[in-house]
């Protein structure tokens, strides 16, 4: 039941770190480094939605699967970061800062539902369409034992549509896979 009900909080954080492949957004270069992944990044701008994999049993957002989920994706700080917010102002929601440090380093901050707040660092990929993270620390949690998004690939399908699977870690291993879509909302 524990593994469970984290889950849900998983499924947050695979869309907040959402990878991107095969994406035909017009001008889209692919991803071959951490700087063209930070580009890629700041083209989805904009709200999403998706739709919530499993149920959250522990933290009581009443999420069922089917349910829809709201992110959203802005540029920020001088086009110097790229914030993900997953279902704003509601108890599940979440935060995802990706930034640059330095010139070649890509690293991406979730600030989690769980209380947690775990770092990855991107990662080069075989596909150039795919932002791969791996995971670099964290803070308010023992990555041995605690729950946690631990590594994950976000791919963009299209520029409207986005594919993620983040692995969700309990007691120092690989508990579950989250996989989640999103679609662009059209206004």
């Amino acid at each position: 039941m524990k593994l469970y009900a984290r889950l849900f909080s998983v499924v947050l954080l695979l869309t907040m770190s959402t990878v991107v492949k095969g994406d035909d957004t017009p001008n889209a270069a692919p991803i071959v480094d951490a700087r063209s992944a930070f580009a890629r990044l700041k083209l989805l701008a904009g709200d999403w939605t998706g739709m919530y994999a499993v149920p959250d049993m522990q933290h009581g957002f009443k999420a069922t699967p089917g349910e829809p989920v709201h992110v959203s994706y802005r540029v920020a700080a001088n086009n110097s970061t790229v914030i993900e917010t997953y279902n704003a102002g509601q108890k599940s929601e979440m935060i995802t800062v990706y930034h640059m440090d330095g010139p070649n380093t890509l690293l991406m901050t979730h600030y989690c539902a769980l209380g947690n707040q775990p770092v990855m660092k991107f990662e080069k990929s075989t596909n150039p369409n795919e932002l791969r993270f791996v995971f670099a620390g964290g803070t308010n949690f023992d990555p041995k034992h605690a729950t946690h998004i631990h590594e994950g690939v976000m791919t963009l399908v299209s520029a409207d549509k986005i594919e993620s699977t983040f692995n969700l870690y309990d007691e120092g291993m690989k508990a579950a896979p989250v996989p989640i879509s999103l679609v662009r909302d059209k206004k």
